[in-house]
Parts: C-alpha cells; structure tokens; sequence
C-alpha cells in the first residue's frame, strides 16, 4: 500500500486550507532501499480553490547499498483545490561503491509539482551517489519534475556514472554531473527541460560526456556541456530547442 505524509484536508467548499506537507526520512545502515510502493509528503486540499500550504519532504538514504525508486514519490500538488503554495524536497542517496548505487526506474515519478502563479520557492530534488572512490552507477530512466525549483544529479566516485535513459526530467534549474576523475554521464534519450540553467558536466580528470540515443535539450535556459571530452556517438541526434548550448572539452 501507498505511504501517505500528507498535510490534513480542510473540508470542501469552506475557506479553509490544508495543512503543511509532511516529513519522512529513511535511513538504511547497511542493505538496499526499494520503494515499491507510492509515497506521497504533500500538502493537504483546500476548502477552495487557492494556493496555500508548504510542500513536504521524503529523504532516502542508503549508507552502503542501493536506493531503488520504482514508483511515485510526490511532495508537492498542482490540482484543483490542491494546489501547494511552495514546492517539495526529495532527496536520494547512496554510498555504494560498486553496481547500481540509484536506480529511478522508468515506472517511476519524482515530483515537486507548482502551479506558475504560486507565491513558491520551488521545490528541489537531489539524487546524489556519494562514495568518494569506486564505479557504481546512478541510472535514471524516470520522470523527474521539479517545477520552478532545481534538479541536482551527481555521482561523486573517481569512476562513478551517471546514465540517463529516455528519461524525462523538468525543472527550473538542472545539474547533471559526474565528478570523479574517470567520471562518465552517459545520455541515452529523453528530453531535458530547464527554464533558466541546464548543465551537464563531467569535468574533472578524464570525465567524459557521451550522448548514445536522441536526446532533446528543452526550454528557454543556458544550456552547458562541459567534459574532458564530449561525444555524440554515430547516427545520434542531439535536438536544442531556445538558446543554443555551449560545449566546452579540454581535450582535442
């Protein structure tokens, strides 16, 4: 069954609103985190419809194993007489240094919804493999929302990888990056929409950014490729819709 954390309803058709979303924080010390089931920290309906309520947070975190998202987690609304008046947190993270640190798999929601006229902030999402050392992997095949707010995904490791695969990620502000030094983001399809900031980046050392299926870069942001290297490989198409992106390598 669902895991509800949500702010209290007020009741339909009053002048009361709902309540603030809630907190749930998971913790793994050793072994895996998998949500298998919805889970939603949201506010709660409002007697009419306005924009009122904080959003929630959900904080997964598995010291030395993998957290696995195969469903949806929703911490903030944009729905008639649910409509939060700021955006959410999620936040994922993983120690593992070896295999599948996270996993957003492609049944699975991520979502700090806003309606444009909230008074907001937005809401952020995180999803960070934090291991200094090692070659796990952060895959995500999901939809990942954060409207107005910021989408932060990195992998720390010296040989970590980043692969996003067909997926659909939205946000004010989107940051991907592999950070290691033999750091690998690998982009395989999707469409990435940012309304001020895109950045996918693997800088250091002999980080390398390669494209290996069709991909659209969306919206109205700077947009930033920055590696060692950058690839698109053979027969890929790499569409850019609003302000043309700048590609910065070290190497030649």
């Amino acid at each position: 069954p669902a895991a509800y954390f949500n702010g209290g309803n007020a009741a339909l058709g009053s002048s009361f609103v709902g309540g603030d979303g809630g907190v749930f924080v998971a913790t793994a010390t050793t072994g895996d985190i998998a949500v298998n089931a919805d889970i939603e920290a949201s506010t709660g309906a409002n007697g009419s419809d306005v924009r009122a309520g904080k959003g929630g947070s959900v904080s997964l975190t598995a010291n030395t194993g993998a957290v696995t998202v195969n469903k949806r987690i929703q911490v903030s609304h944009n729905t008639v007489n649910r409509r939060s008046a700021s955006g959410g947190s999620i936040t994922l993270k993983s120690g593992k240094t070896s295999g599948v640190a996270i996993n957003v798999a492609n049944t699975s929601q991520l979502l700090s919804l806003l309606d444009a006229a909230a008074p907001g902030p937005g809401g952020k999402i995180v999803i960070q493999a934090t291991a200094p050392s090692g070659n796990s992997q952060v895959n995500i095949s999901g939809q990942v929302q954060a409207d107005r707010g910021t989408v932060d995904i990195r992998h720390s490791g010296s040989s970590g990888q980043v692969n996003l695969t067909n997926a659909d990620i939205r946000a004010d502000t989107l940051k991907v990056a592999a950070l290691g030094s033999n750091g690998i983001l690998q982009v395989g399809g999707g469409s990435l929409t940012a309304d001020t900031t895109l950045q996918l980046y693997a800088p250091n050392g002999n980080g390398q950014v390669v494209f290996i299926g069709n991909v659209s870069l969306n919206g109205n942001s700077t947009k930033s490729i920055a590696g060692d290297t950058v690839t698109i490989n053979n027969g890929v198409l790499v569409n850019v819709t609003g302000p043309n992106a700048s590609v910065y390598v070290n190497s030649t």
